[in-house]
């Protein structure tokens, strides 16, 4: 599975069209948040496919604790799927922006969350790029779209190509 985690507005919905095209019609896949008795463990690993993946399990671990809504995974649930997605070969990319930039480029766009929470929420992704998870990655490539512009075709085919090098499904 190809995920791209980010927050509103950093393009990651028209990535994954985009890589759609290059896996497969039908390949595409989009979490919105989970229902409150969701399964993290469980239901993220029955969910790991040869798909272009439009927000996964980074998206509850932000939103979900800067709303204070909804099922949050523990760090030790996360831990197992994120182990058990570097073992089937998945690849976590976060796009991400300057807040100056997001602010820009959410003003009235109508989206679920207010601006405030999405500029929040996005400083989380950021901060997630440069940690770990007891040791674990929670992401494999960061894409700062405010510094590097939406990324290019050629950019979505080499991650397509990452992708593919290492899948084991």
């Amino acid at each position: 599975m190809l995920i791209i985690e980010g927050s509103d507005n950093v393009g990651k919905t028209t990535a994954c069209r985009k890589m759609e095209v290059l896996i497969g019609k039908g390949s595409y896949r989009h979490l919105s948040r989970p229902p409150d008795d969701f399964d993290h463990v469980r239901e993220y690993m029955e969910r790991i496919g040869p798909y272009v993946q439009d927000r996964f399990h980074l998206g509850a671990i932000t939103y979900g604790r800067m709303t204070k809504n909804g099922n949050c995974p523990t760090s030790r649930d996360m831990l197992m799927v994120q182990r058990y997605m570097r073992w089937q070969g998945c690849i976590v990319v976060v796009m991400h922006a300057e807040r100056d930039w997001l602010r820009r480029s959410t003003f009235n766009k109508g989206e679920m969350y207010p601006l405030d929470t999405i500029l929040d929420v996005n400083s989380a992704f950021i901060a997630l790029t440069k940690t770990t998870n007891r040791g674990e990655p929670y992401c494999d490539l960061a894409y700062d779209v405010s510094k590097r512009g939406y990324p290019s075709d050629e950019t979505l085919s080499e991650w397509v190509d990452l992708w593919r090098s290492r899948w084991n499904g």
